[in-house]
């Protein structure tokens, strides 16, 4: 488990959990991603693949694009640091 600054929140039985995602995370160590039991939002859950990225909501119709809005919203969160660094 990445340390990171971006912190991705997967309920463990939510259709992202796949090993694409591991894969993402393994070669990201600047974010997280917490396999929780339940994250409270069991309808979207049973209807769709989601996440949270630093408590945004991430989802879409397949795992696959679920993920890739994944990368987009860590993605832009990173940004912010990449500012803080360029003014150095």
């Amino acid at each position: 488990m990445n340390l990171g600054l971006v912190i991705v929140e997967v309920c463990s039985r939510n259709a992202v959990n796949t090993p694409a995602l591991e894969q993402f995370e393994a070669e990201h160590p600047e974010i997280a991603v917490m396999y929780e039991e339940c994250l409270n939002n069991c309808e979207l859950c049973a209807l769709r693949p989601f996440a949270y990225v630093n408590g945004k909501t991430a989802t879409a119709p397949t795992a696959e694009g679920c993920i890739e809005r994944i990368k987009k919203l860590a993605g832009r969160e990173l940004r912010i640091y990449e500012d803080i660094d360029s003014d150095i």
